[in-house]
């Protein structure tokens, strides 16, 4: 077992087969990157919480496929989600709001659906929301401007609807 395992970056490969083995979790990882491979499978749930003290999961770009379960709101460390390019599904996990260390957050080109949470708009420190190319719904709630360090928000090729909150003007970090 590998207890002491601390980093995993696989990134970058041709790796394929199930990513999230169960010998991952007999871990104390702290970064995941398993980004550009050709991994299959789903993020299972039951186990996350296992990975407590995980503060990075990058793994974009594969065939990872099934919904972003409840139980990553668990990660109370993770500060980074990289899980773009992939075919995920289903909607995004209002448990996300619980990620308070969170700065990116980039679920673009997947097949997620359904309305931005309301506790998304919770998440202070976060820097980097990217959730394009996706079929999100709605509106861009008021509660943006709670979102004080975002530098990118990037919900471009969705099926938002609605105005532009006035409520934006306070994320003065945008663009920088």
């Amino acid at each position: 077992v590998l207890t002491k395992l601390l980093a995993l970056d696989l990134e970058n490969n041709s790796m394929q087969g199930e990513l999230f083995i169960d010998e991952l979790f007999e871990t104390d990882l702290r970064l995941l990157s398993a980004s550009n491979n050709i991994f299959t499978g789903s993020i299972p749930g039951d186990k996350l919480p296992k990975l407590s003290n995980l503060r990075q999961l990058w793994i974009a770009e594969n065939v990872l496929f099934g919904s972003i379960p409840d139980e990553i709101g668990d990660l109370a460390k993770l500060n980074s989600l990289l899980a773009f390019r992939n075919t995920l599904s289903g909607n995004m996990p209002t448990t996300i709001g619980h990620l308070l260390e969170l700065k990116t957050f980039d679920i673009a080109e997947n097949r997620l659906s359904g309305r931005i949470p309301e506790e998304i708009y919770s998440l202070t420190t976060l820097e980097r929301f990217i959730i394009s190319d996706n079929d999100f719904e709605g509106t861009i709630s008021q509660s943006v401007g709670n979102l004080v360090n975002l530098t990118d928000f990037w919900l471009d090729s969705n099926i938002m609807e609605g105005t532009i909150p006035n409520e934006i003007t306070n994320l003065v970090l945008l663009g920088t």
